[in-house]
């Protein structure tokens, strides 16, 4: 779905300057389906569209141009991220704490949140190596 006009005079009318907002766009993998269509229809066998579908679905996001209209507010998002497959027991949370740990900025909250994140060794080590 697009945006809301909830979700754009959030944007619009709060500001969110000392508390680093992130986008975060979830079930990103309804759009696979879109994806995998569209690269059907382009003669592609199904092994070649399931590869493909989630690149094409990240085309079809960035030409939607949901990402540049939240720009456009007066009080822009710090980030976002694209969440797929949440819904599965290996869902894969690391672009958002990611993402939730650089627009952190200060170096003291990023290392109280990696902190945190015991069962995030790797993320632990990347910040821990980038300090």
């Amino acid at each position: 779905r697009a945006i809301t006009k909830a979700e754009e005079r959030f944007f619009s009318e709060c500001d969110t300057s000392d508390v680093p907002v992130i986008a975060v766009f979830t079930k990103f993998d309804a759009l696979w389906d879109d994806a995998y269509g569209q690269l059907k229809s382009a003669g592609l066998s199904r092994r070649e569209c399931l590869i493909g579908a989630p690149e094409r679905a990240r085309e079809i996001f960035a030409n939607a141009k949901i990402w540049d209209r939240l720009c456009e507010t007066k009080y822009p998002p710090k980030d976002s991220v694209c969440l797929a497959e949440m819904g599965k027991d290996s869902a894969n949370c690391k672009p958002l704490l990611e993402s939730t740990t650089s627009s952190l900025g200060e170096e003291s909250m990023q290392m109280l949140l990696i902190s945190t994140q015991r069962t995030n060794m790797t993320l632990c080590i990347e910040y821990a190596v980038k300090r």
